[in-house]
């Protein structure tokens, strides 16, 4: 099982995960951020075909994600959805998993790099700012975690420092739990499908 943990940008701010199976990638995450063990963290993937592969999702819902991700967008459903059991520490306190899909078209080649899916969270200590610049990542990595593999890209440079709006789905039900840029443009094409506020 994959133990490296990896710093990457995302289209919104600069991330931190590890293999999202591996229990060490939590407990390791936590203590350089300086969160809780118990704190669960969103998956990352690469592409909606391995999305798919992990998590049993509707072809309703699979539609209504791929008109979502590239606004900067995390969805969680009910954990029985998912093909794989995730650690318990993590997770025992939730009944939902939340994930991203990796917006390719601005970071093309991170997963000839990096083992997907991971977990994926902002590069901060906790209670600090997420990180933005490349410099900063790098000031970080060294500081903090100089054995993770560290990845650049040259959109790295244009994060919009924003954190993703979180939306929750149970059937055919949603529940905003963290409000990102591009909300209001989020919601409506949710209701367009068919979901009602919860």
């Amino acid at each position: 099982m994959n133990s490296n943990l990896y710093i990457y940008p995302t289209d919104t701010v600069w991330g931190i995960g590890g293999s999202a199976y591996n229990p060490d990638s939590y407990e390791k995450i936590s203590l350089i951020k300086k969160t809780g063990n118990k704190k669960p963290l969103s998956l990352l993937f690469s592409t909606m075909d391995q999305l798919k592969s992990h998590i049993n999702l509707s072809d309703k819902f699979t539609e209504l994600f791929e008109d979502l991700y590239h606004l900067g967008f995390s969805a969680g459903v009910p954990k029985e959805l998912l093909v794989n059991s995730l650690p318990h520490s993590p997770f025992s306190n939730t009944k939902y998993v939340c994930f991203r899909l990796l917006n390719s078209g601005l970071f093309q080649g991170l997963d000839e790099v990096i083992d997907f899916p991971i977990t994926t969270t902002s590069l901060n200590v906790s209670g600090q700012n997420p990180i933005t610049s490349l410099e900063e990542a790098k000031d970080f990595w060294q500081k903090y975690v100089p054995d993770a593999k560290f990845i650049e890209a040259q959109t790295a440079k244009n994060l919009s420092g924003k954190a993703s709006s979180i939306v929750l789905f149970n059937e055919n039900t949603y529940k905003v739990v963290r409000e990102g840029d591009n909300l209001q443009e989020i919601v409506k094409i949710i209701e367009n499908y068919g979901y009602r506020k919860n």
